[in-house]
């Protein structure tokens, strides 16, 4: 697992269904890294429009959800996550290699707190 931001994210792997065959998948899933449970916002842009807002939740049971895990059928088994961020836009991404040889990069919503050097002190 990785953490940034408030987001940890764990890519999981499920290998093959025969012992004997290769290949598999994997889900990247997100938890608050503070109370270990769902977040309490939309991480991910699930329907691919690059903007991640409330119109990438899911519906269930009536009620609309945080959607909490990706996949990528096309990746294979994913490699552990690392995130990017691009500082002209503070957006932050989590990028995953795939045994398939393809990177899927999925751009998510953390709380856009600016990152690196922000006050210098020099101590004597």
């Amino acid at each position: 697992p990785i953490s940034r931001a408030g987001i940890i994210a764990i890519a999981s792997t499920k290998p093959a269904i025969d012992a004997c065959d290769s290949g598999g998948s994997s889900w990247l899933m997100t938890l608050d890294a503070y109370s270990g449970g769902r977040l309490n916002f939309q991480a991910f842009d699930s329907n691919n429009d690059g903007i991640v807002n409330n119109d990438d939740t899911i519906t269930y049971n009536g009620e609309s959800i945080f959607v909490s895990g990706s996949q990528d059928t096309f990746l294979g088994i994913a490699s552990p996550p690392s995130f990017l961020h691009d500082r002209r836009t503070n957006t932050d991404y989590v990028a995953i290699n795939g045994s398939s040889g393809k990177l899927g990069i999925i751009q998510l919503q953390g709380n856009n707190r600016k990152v690196g050097i922000l006050a210098w002190r020099r101590l004597r």
